[in-house]
């Protein structure tokens, strides 16, 4: 048994993540009510979680210090959150296993257009990101760019973010990097709104 699976070449993962991310979007409609999927850190399989009691939108305070992290994004490039200060960023916080991520960018898409003063970044929150994003966002090409933590704290809850317990999650930063707002779960057109209410973004 231990040869013949060894023998066995398993495919690329490219192609293994494009086929599921493919097979999702089947599935979208009925992920449109889906709540979060956990995280867990390091060790987590994916698997989704009994209902989160906190999913939807909260203000975040004020008093929040600046977030401060480096992403990589899939076409290897560096986005530094301190950089991107002066206009609202809107960080999305997903796993390219989770169904809810994936349905999730529709709404997201639509708001990448209708708010050119809002910063988007997606970040991977998962195991061995560097692939499996840059894989995803192949299969599924989102409107903004797409990135991860290649230190893992945001994996590990070590980072300025904190703990990440869920996905998919959205955090709005305002113009001096301070979290004044979060979602979590699928977000509508509605609650992008909503959360945009919490702060004033400048103008690009």
């Amino acid at each position: 048994m231990r040869r013949a699976a060894c023998a066995s070449r398993p495919p690329s993962l490219r192609r293994r993540v494009r086929q599921v991310a493919l097979g999702i979007v089947a599935l979208v409609p009925l992920c449109l009510g889906c709540g979060a999927a956990t995280t867990n850190g390091p060790g987590s399989t994916g698997a989704a979680s009994e209902p989160d009691p906190f999913i939807g939108s909260t203000p975040t305070p004020l008093a929040a210090p600046a977030i401060d992290l480096g992403l990589r994004t899939t076409d290897q490039r560096w986005i530094e959150l301190s950089e991107l200060r002066g206009q609202c960023t809107l960080l999305f916080l997903f796993a390219t296993f989770d169904g809810a991520s994936q349905a999730s960018l529709r709404p997201l898409n639509a708001f990448v257009g209708a708010h050119p003063e809002v910063h988007v970044v997606g970040v991977a929150v998962e195991q061995s990101p560097a692939e499996l994003a840059d894989a995803w966002q192949h299969a599924l090409s989102p409107s903004f760019p797409i990135a991860y933590d290649p230190s893992g704290a945001v994996l590990e809850g070590s980072s300025t973010l904190g703990d990440i317990e869920s996905v998919p999650r959205l955090r709005l930063l305002d113009a001096d990097g301070r979290s004044v707002a979060e979602h979590v779960g699928y977000p509508d057109q509605g609650a992008l709104e909503a959360i945009l209410s919490a702060t004033h973004c400048p103008a690009p």
